[in-house]
C-alpha cells in the first residue's frame, strides 16, 4: 500500500473583551487601581464563562465558523455516543445501569470524567446513597476532592443547564424550554484544547 499525507489546518480563534470604570463608580472614594483590579477581573471570569459555553454547545444547533466544535456536536456526530433514558422526548429518573450503559461507550480508552450540572450531580448521589454504597472522592488537578463514580471525578458546569429540550433518541435540541439536564462521559487522553496565547491584559 502507497500512504499519502496532507494539510491539517488547527484554526485559532481570537476573544477579545473590554471593561471600564465609571466617573460614578470613581465617586465612591475607592482607589482607582482597586476599582480597575476587579474589573478586570470580573472580564477575566465573564471570557473564561464564554469559553466553557461554547466548549459544550459550540456550533451545537446552529453552524458558526467562529465557534469550537463542542462536545454536544462532538457527540451528535458519533453514531452511538447518546445513551438516553427514554425513546420519547420527556425525560425520566437516572439510574446507575443508564451511567454505567454511557461510560462503557468510551471504548477508545478510559472514562475521565462526568461532566454534567447541579442536578446531575445530586441525582448520582441521590442514587448511590439509595443504595447504600459509599460515596468516593477524588482528588483533581489543583488539589480538589470532588464527588466521585467508580473512581471517575464528577464535575459541575453552570453552562450545562437543567432546562434542556430532547428528542426521542437523547440529542439535545435546545437549551431552554425543557426539563432535563445531560451528563458527557469523556476520555481526557481524546481530547486536546491547545492555546496560542494565554490571557493577557492591557
Amino acid at each position: 500500500d502507497t500512504g499519502s499525507f496532507g494539510d491539517v489546518n488547527f484554526p485559532y480563534i481570537t476573544m477579545g473583551t473590554q471593561g471600564k470604570v465609571s466617573r460614578r463608580v470613581q465617586k465612591t472614594g475607592r482607589l482607582i487601581t482597586d476599582l480597575l483590579a476587579e474589573e478586570i477581573e470580573a472580564k477575566a471570569r465573564e471570557m473564561r464563562d464564554f469559553e466553557e459555553q461554547r466548549e459544550f454547545w459550540g456550533n451545537g444547533f446552529t453552524t458558526n465558523s467562529k465557534q469550537l466544535l463542542g462536545v454536544n456536536y462532538q457527540m451528535n456526530n458519533h453514531t452511538g455516543q447518546i445513551v438516553a433514558l427514554t425513546n420519547t422526548g420527556t425525560g425520566v429518573d437516572l439510574t446507575l445501569s443508564k451511567i454505567d450503559q454511557a461510560m462503557d461507550l468510551v471504548i477508545t480508552g478510559s472514562p475521565g470524567v462526568i461532566l454534567t450540572s447541579r442536578t446531575g450531580r445530586r441525582k448520582i448521589n441521590a442514587l448511590l446513597q439509595s443504595q447504600q454504597r459509599f460515596n468516593d472522592k477524588i482528588e483533581v488537578p489543583g488539589g480538589f476532592k470532588v464527588l466521585s463514580y467508580n473512581e471517575v471525578p464528577i464535575l459541575i458546569s453552570t453552562n450545562i443547564p437543567d432546562t434542556l429540550n430532547i428528542s426521542s433518541g437523547g440529542t439535545i435540541t435546545s437549551l431552554t424550554g425543557g426539563s432535563c439536564t445531560a451528563m458527557f462521559i469523556v476520555d481526557l487522553n481524546q481530547v486536546v484544547m491547545s492555546v496560542l496565547t494565554e490571557l493577557q491584559v492591557m
